[in-house]
């Protein structure tokens, strides 16, 4: 299967370099752009472009590994606070919604800076999180149904423990909705046929109004059976919502920055082939019960084949941005901004209400921004954080 892998992802790749302009790849320094730009390499000549972060923290020490292991040139573009704050507007602007990922900003100073050095097209390892289970709570969800074949081979037992233990099992899903969507899925940005005014609330308030979350309510019933032989199409549902959920708004955001710069961005994992290929294949060549460090198991073992074991295997760090430094300081902007009007705080009630939390405060300037460009019609250039 890894050799069936293989060849899938070494054609898509090579017809994804057809182009007669100058290419380059997005290499991070994690697994799904190292592979991408690791057999790009063997089939072109291309630089690597690498967002890092001035003063230390990002995934530099192992972009710059990749790029040693295959002798190709990295360009890097850090990333400082004054870049992140003086470009937010501009891309809320040409998003047309609030900014959910906090990397969107790293990704377009590398954009810009592969645009003034005459890139036209870039290859991206988006996807292989979402088809081969890369994400924290594909494990975790994967750990409750090994759990539930568990607990429901031992009647007694479950009996015993129905209480805690079919509460836990029924609110699994929750939590997983709780925690996980509100640190990683964007809520609101086109999941939704809603009113716009809904999707904002929705966006912001999601842990208050899980009804309206039309596409995982389905999900959620289901799992709420806690029917054993239903609980595996469970896992899968949860991870294929992926494929239309959080993949699309992290395609929307990468078309939208890309073209902003004049580059035309390029998924090679996802084409038809390879998504057949990952929705038929076992669970546990995703997810592998004795596998190092997280999911994606089959994909890494290709990985080995073309990478060093110190950027396979090693934490998942998901394009890191020093967010609690950059917004802590930002105050100002919400006074007698769109926020207040829209919530109906005060600005006091406003501070109180994001105070322990510096997601929930970059999600507030992220409705602060996108309320003064699109409901209040203000220039974004003449919009400053601070």
């Amino acid at each position: 299967m890894v050799d069936e892998l293989e060849t899938l992802v070494i054609n898509n790749v090579k017809s994804h370099l057809v182009s007669d302009a100058p290419l380059a790849t997005l290499c991070s320094g994690g697994v799904d752009s190292s592979i991408i730009s690791a057999i790009a390499a063997q089939h072109t000549q291309l630089d690597l472009y690498h967002a890092g972060v001035e003063g230390g923290g990002g995934e530099e020490e192992y972009a710059e590994i990749v790029s040693a292991h295959l002798g190709k040139n990295i360009i890097y573009e850090k990333m400082t606070a004054e870049k992140y704050w003086s470009a937010y507007p501009y891309l809320t602007y040409i998003s047309d919604l609030p900014i959910y990922h906090p990397n969107d900003i790293s990704l377009h100073c590398i954009a810009s800076k592969a645009h003034a050095d005459g890139i036209k097209v870039m290859l991206s390892g988006e996807g292989a999180d979402e088809l081969f289970g890369g994400y924290s709570w594909h494990q975790r969800q994967m750990k409750q149904y090994r759990l539930a074949r568990i607990f429901a081979s031992k009647k007694s037992l479950l009996t015993r423990l129905s209480g805690d233990y079919a509460r836990t099992m029924r609110d699994g899903f929750e939590q997983f909705t709780l925690k996980d969507i509100t640190d990683y899925m964007p809520l609101g940005l086109g999941y939704f046929d809603m009113s716009n005014d809904l999707i904002m609330r929705s966006f912001l308030f999601e842990s208050q109004d899980f009804s309206n979350w039309k596409r995982l309510a389905i999900i959620h019933e289901k799992y709420n059976t806690l029917i054993t032989s239903e609980f595996e199409k469970n896992m899968l549902s949860a991870i294929h919502f992926n494929y239309y959920g959080h993949l699309g708004s992290i395609l929307h955001r990468t078309d939208r920055i890309l073209m902003a710069n004049s580059i035309e961005g390029r998924v090679p994992f996802l084409t038809k082939d390879i998504i057949d290929f990952s929705m038929n294949i076992p669970l546990n060549l995703k997810i592998h019960r004795r596998f190092r460090k997280d999911g994606k198991y089959l994909l890494k073992k290709l990985a080995e084949r073309y990478l060093p074991d110190s950027v396979i295997y090693r934490p998942k760090a998901g394009f890191p941005v020093p967010m609690d430094e950059y917004i802590q300081p930002i105050e100002r902007i919400f006074e007698n901004g769109y926020a207040m009007e829209f919530t109906g705080m005060s600005l006091r009630m406003l501070k109180d209400f994001y105070a322990a939390n510096p997601l929930l405060k970059f999600r507030l300037l992220a409705l602060e921004v996108y309320g003064r460009i699109f409901v209040r019609h203000e220039d974004y250039r003449h919009i400053h954080i601070e």
